[in-house]
């Protein structure tokens, strides 16, 4: 589980710049991506879906793999899959090196990635739920949400929402306080993927 801010990115070997401000919220196997334009805040790219992980082929990375189910760049499913380690300067960031389309470019391209992880508050609810139709997905640890979907996105903090785009209504859903929920379980037409207290 994590709550993870982008610091930068570099493509093909190049200068390391941040032109989003991007926030992901991980699960044990669901995770929710926005990524907001710094220069004019729109919506540079959103997507959900499933992640997997095993060990790296170097001791202490680890191989990852992101299966997007929403995209808001495709409308088909992604792949995207990336080494993971500890910043060799600074081991409470973590950099990921992979490659995937740069769309500045339009070709698949050589990345690296440098990420902050924050540590949510002991006791947070950590909650994934996907709507029935399978297209939109609201990711939830503590105060932080994320939603997604085709044609829209947003970003709350705080019981504050920080960013939306495009056609928002009707796309969060409530959790019940003191309700027993497992995953599986239905609210309205949302269907619990992960549902969990982090430690």
């Amino acid at each position: 589980m994590s709550i993870s801010t982008r610091i930068g990115i570099s493509w093909s070997g190049g200068e390391q710049h941040e032109p989003t401000d991007t926030l992901v919220l991980t699960g044990k196997s669901y995770f929710v991506d926005v990524r907001i334009k710094r220069n004019d805040k729109r919506l540079d790219w959103a997507f959900a879906g499933t992640k997997s992980s095993e060990p790296g082929p170097i001791e202490g990375q680890t191989h990852s793999a992101w299966h997007h189910t929403i995209d808001s760049r495709s409308t088909i499913p992604v792949k995207d899959e990336g080494i993971l380690f500890p910043d060799p300067s600074d081991p409470t960031k973590t950099i990921e090196r992979g490659s995937m389309l740069n769309p500045e470019t339009g070709s698949v391209e050589e990345y690296e990635e440098c990420w902050n992880d924050i540590e949510p508050p002991s006791g947070s609810i950590v909650a994934f739920l996907e709507k029935e139709d399978g297209m939109a997905m609201v990711g939830i640890i503590g105060s932080r949400r994320l939603g997604i979907g085709r044609g829209f996105a947003w970003r709350m903090e705080g019981g504050r929402m920080v960013f939306t785009e495009g056609e928002t209504e009707g796309t969060d859903v409530a959790i019940p306080v003191g309700e027993p929920i497992e995953p599986g379980d239905k609210l309205g037409r949302w269907i619990v993927r992960e549902y969990w207290t982090s430690a």
